[in-house]
């Protein structure tokens, strides 16, 4: 059973820094590029589309995905700025769905739109509504970590070492972090 957010019931915030806007986008963005590959637009690069079934706008960003130790990431895996390969890179384009390796505390979230292998660059969910329009595979449940009540921010954490959404404390002092969304209903288990 998975603990999660219905996919119309939460709001993600698009922290990412603006780099490469495109006003018009590929026809598939669950479109993947291998290392080495040809892509269409340089990484960073975002759209935004609007979705009819959940009424908003939703930001895609071209990013790379690392692997990590966590599983590779399949559609709606949770991805954060990989710590290690982006301080490296000097970029904050680089994603990993490894909960021990990412940066929960920036605010900066990406859903995975397909199953990626490591080094793989993709189009990602980043921002408004789930765009269950653009994506059907998005449609459901988006995992969470089981402490997401209606109204409130969340961020991600990491949950059994991999990336979810979840809340952190705001009275911890060590807890400090910028919310990546706002929750609409409590998770639910389906």
């Amino acid at each position: 059973m998975t603990v999660g957010i219905d996919d119309g019931k939460f709001l993600l915030k698009d922290n990412w820094p603006d780099a490469n806007p495109m006003t018009t986008y590929p026809a598939d963005l669950t479109t993947k590029y291998a290392a080495g590959e040809e892509l269409p637009c340089p990484i960073g690069t975002k759209v935004r589309i609007y979705q009819p079934t959940n009424n908003g706008f939703a930001t895609f960003m071209l990013l790379q995905y690392e692997k990590g130790t966590a599983e590779a990431a399949g559609i709606k895996s949770i991805c954060c700025p990989d710590t290690t390969e982006c301080a490296a890179a000097g970029a904050q384009y680089i994603v990993t769905n490894d909960g021990g390796e990412s940066n929960h505390a920036c605010g900066m979230v990406a859903v995975a739109l397909c199953t990626l292998a490591d080094g793989d660059r993709a189009w990602f969910w980043v921002g408004g509504v789930c765009p269950v329009d653009t994506v059907p595979g998005l449609d459901g449940i988006i995992a969470s970590d089981g402490s997401i009540t209606q109204g409130t921010v969340m961020t991600t954490v990491d949950s059994a070492s991999v990336c979810k959404l979840g809340v952190i404390a705001m009275n911890d002092a060590a807890a400090m972090f910028i919310p990546c969304g706002a929750a609409f209903a409590a998770d639910t288990t389906s």
